[in-house]
This record gives C-alpha cells, sequence and structure tokens, in this order.
C-alpha cells in the first residue's frame, strides 16, 4: 500500500504507535457499558454473555459489600483471608512497599480468554468513533486510501494487532502532511483518553517520504529536527509486529533483512549442517526449521516480487551444496562426466521445495 502511494505520486507519512499497557489500563466503565450494550442487542454468544454476566453480578455484589473500603486497607504482606463477599479477582496488591490493597478501577481480567475479547471490543469501538471523526473533519488523507465494497466506502488506512497501530497519511501537497498528521494524533490521543489509554511514544515511529519538487527541504526540516515534528519520532525504517518497514515502502528492504538473518542462522548450525556424520534426513529438518523458518517467517503476506523469490534461491542453493561439501559441486554418482549437480537435484536431494512453493503453500 506504502509502495502504491509513493508510485503515485503522494506525500505519506506511516505512523507507527503502541498503547502503553493496554489490558492493564483500559477503564472499567467502557467495558461495562459495551457488556450492555452488546447483551441488549444479541452481538454475544449466550455462553460468553452468561459467564460475563455472573462475573458482573460477582463485581456488584463486592462493590456494594457493607465493609466499605475499612476492611481493604490491610496489609498485604499478612496474606489474611478475605472475606467471602470479597474477591479476589476484584483486588490487587498496590506497590510492595505499601503493602496495601486498593480497588481496581481499570483493566481486563487476565489469564482467562475473556481478557483479549473484552479488550477488542472496547478499543475497536473507540477507534471505530475516531475514525468516523477523521471523516467529519474533513481530511484529504481520509479520502485517499478509501475503496469502495458492496456500495460502501472502507477505509484502508488503519490496520491494528492486538494493541498496535499503523496508519498511513497520505496527500498531494507537501504543506498539508505536518497539519493532518498533527490533527490527527490529537484526535487519537483524545479517543484513547476516553478509555484511560495513552500512547507510548518511546516505542512509537513515523515513517515520512515526500515526492517531486522541493522533498529535499521538506526532508531535511522533518528528519533534522525531529522534536518538531508531530506525534511520533521520524524515522527512515522502523520493526513493527515482525516486520521491518521502509519509509519508501518497498520490500526490498524487509527481505534483505531476511536473508541476513537466514544467513545468521546457517553460519551458528554450519558445523551441524555439513557434518557428514549425521544422517541427511535429520540434517535437512534442521535446515528447514532453524534456517528456512527464520528466514520466511511472515514473508507469506508480503507482495514479493520475481527478483525477492531468485534472490532467495540463490541463497538457499548455496547453503544447501556446501551441506554436501566436495559433492554438492561435484558430477554426480554413476552420471555422466563433466556434469554437475544440478539446482533440482540439490533440492531434490534434501527434499527443499522452492520458495516460492514453501511460501504459497503456508
Amino acid at each position: 500500500m506504502l509502495e502504491r502511494c509513493n508510485t503515485l505520486g503522494y506525500h505519506t507519512a506511516t505512523d507507527l504507535w503502541d498503547v502503553r499497557g493496554a489490558f492493564d489500563e483500559t477503564a472499567l466503565k467502557a467495558i461495562l457499558e459495551d457488556l450492555s450494550e452488546a447483551k441488549e442487542q444479541s452481538l454475544i454468544t449466550p455462553g460468553f454473555a452468561a459467564y460475563m454476566t455472573d462475573r458482573l453480578e460477582r463485581m456488584r455484589a463486592f462493590l456494594v459489600h457493607p465493609a466499605g473500603t475499612e476492611q481493604l486497607l490491610r496489609p498485604a504482606r499478612t496474606k489474611e483471608p478475605i472475606a467471602e463477599g470479597q474477591l479476589p479477582h476484584a483486588l490487587r496488591e498496590h506497590q510492595q512497599e505499601t503493602g496495601q490493597w486498593f480497588w481496581i478501577r481499570r483493566g481486563v481480567p487476565q489469564g482467562d480468554a475473556a481478557g483479549p475479547r473484552l479488550f477488542r471490543r472496547t478499543y475497536d469501538k473507540e477507534l471505530q468513533r475516531w475514525m468516523e471523526s477523521l471523516l467529519r473533519e474533513g481530511l484529504q488523507s481520509t479520502t485517499t486510501l478509501c475503496w469502495e465494497w458492496y456500495g460502501y466506502l472502507q477505509d484502508v488506512s488503519t490496520v491494528t494487532v492486538a494493541d498496535d497501530l499503523l496508519r498511513i497519511t497520505a496527500v498531494r501537497h507537501m504543506s498539508q502532511l505536518k497539519t493532518e498528521v498533527e490533527r490527527i494524533h490529537i484526535l487519537l490521543r483524545s479517543a484513547l483518553e476516553r478509555i484511560t489509554l495513552t500512547l507510548n511514544d518511546d516505542k512509537g515511529a513515523s515513517l515520512v517520504t515526500y515526492r517531486g519538487r522541493g522533498q529535499k527541504r521538506y526532508t531535511e526540516e522533518c528528519y533534522g529536527a525531529p522534536e518538531e515534528w508531530p506525534g511520533c519520532r521520524p524515522q527512515k525504517f522502523a520493526k513493527h509486529v515482525g516486520s521491518t518497514h521502509h519509509l519508501n515502502g518497498k520490500v526490498t528492504f524487509e527481505v534483505k533483512r531476511r536473508m541476513e538473518t537466514a544467513r545468521n542462522s546457517y553460519s551458528s548450525f554450519k558445523r551441524f549442517l555439513t557434518r557428514p556424520r549425521i544422517k541427511h534426513r535429520r540434517r535437512g529438518g534442521v535446515y528447514k526449521v532453524v534456517v528456512r523458518g527464520t528466514g520466511l517467517y511472515a514473508l507469506e503476506v508480503r507482495a514479493l516480487r520475481r527478483s525477492h523469490y531468485e534472490m532467495f534461491e540463490k541463497q538457499q542453493i548455496r547453503q544447501l551444496r556446501s551441506m554436501l561439501r566436495k559433492d554438492g559441486y561435484g558430477v554426480l554418482k554413476g552420471g555422466q562426466k563433466g556434469v554437475a549437480r544440478t539446482d533440482d537435484q540439490i533440492r531434490e536431494h534434501w527434499e527443499c521445495p522452492t520458495i516460492y512453493l514453501s511460501l504459497i503453500h503456508i
């Protein structure tokens, strides 16, 4: 997507945000409101609704317990038994040096399947309101990356994975990019504040790219004074959800990083992989898991070109040949003189398919 925007001449800013303490800081009030609304509209399964109803009833019984907060302010180090109306899951130890109990007003239950589901429902609803507010603001970037799907406009500029958030801002005029990024960042912070969440600026990054006449001046202003850029700190590349993103949006940078990772893995296990006393089947299995597994991780979802497959394939063939030592480059046993092993014969010997077949069958 980013590479396509740059090819069409858009000025882009890709913001990679991370939410600080997402599962621990979500507002309890927002979670309860979402559960009540979902239960009325029958948006959740009966089993999950019964489970959450039981938890809510126990929570309400605890909140209105006649003991009040006096019995809660007890030293935690004494490990005194909690009364029947006081639920352990509704309490959490305060700082270790204070040794006091306190009320839980935020966060989702952890250790069961309900926690992530509650967080995603509350988090997604607030992000949807944030995207609708961007449309009402009339920002140019909100209409640039919209596709029509069954008669509805779908905004494809925003992607969320757990608590990580990625958004591409694409505009036609250079002067509009900084203004729109600043406005988007302000609206996002205000939306997250409603559910008591904040952005982690230390882990965030912004990939800014200008095109056309005047790009040098705007680029120097952006990367020369990163503290003046609204939002996250501008960087030329950043790692997000296990993948490395470059400011130009091309996948070549990520492919080279993956190839480097595969080479390092091969170097670490080279003594084992090239030892002739170990059976070929065992060495081939270790190679597929350690070297190919680390090199091809998550590349099945990237738009690779033929040149990328060829780069990976050449490296794989060199490694497979070196595992056979001198036999990898010599004449086949009983074969025609002067005819060395072909690439297909090497792959057949180690039972390793091509990179293209490996990725499309994942």
